[in-house]
């Protein structure tokens, strides 16, 4: 199975390890091409240009970004979403302290109320 996992952080990190230990296709993205190169360096998996790349023939996309920033992403993926699997593992953390423990609701609607309303 072709995994594209849209987000290279801890968790879209760790689920690029895992997904390419059990044998599948990883292609990861990040905000940068360089840091989708280090994390596909380190995990096993295919670096990609930029999220749409990462999607393009991917069976499974797991989206792993900030909450703050998954009605960008769910915008810009739309049209090459469509058909596909997509699982929410949206990050609601507070953005200005990476180790909080904040039970507050992201600032904007996460991955899966997002793409309820997509058309795909």
């Amino acid at each position: 199975m072709h995994v594209a996992i849209i987000g290279a952080g801890n968790v879209g990190s760790a689920l690029s390890r895992a997904a390419a230990a059990a044998g599948h296709t990883v292609s990861v993205s990040a905000t940068s091409p360089g840091k989708a190169a280090m994390v596909a360096a380190a995990t096993g998996a295919h670096p990609a240009a930029n999220n749409e790349d990462a999607v393009t023939d991917a069976d499974l996309v797991v989206v792993a970004v900030p909450g703050s920033t998954v009605t960008a992403v769910a915008d810009e993926l739309a049209p090459a979403l469509r058909g596909k699997v997509v699982i929410d593992a949206t990050n609601p953390l507070n953005a200005t302290s990476p180790t909080s423990t904040s039970t507050r609701p992201p600032p904007r609607r996460p991955c899966s109320a997002t793409c309820r309303r997509r058309p795909w």
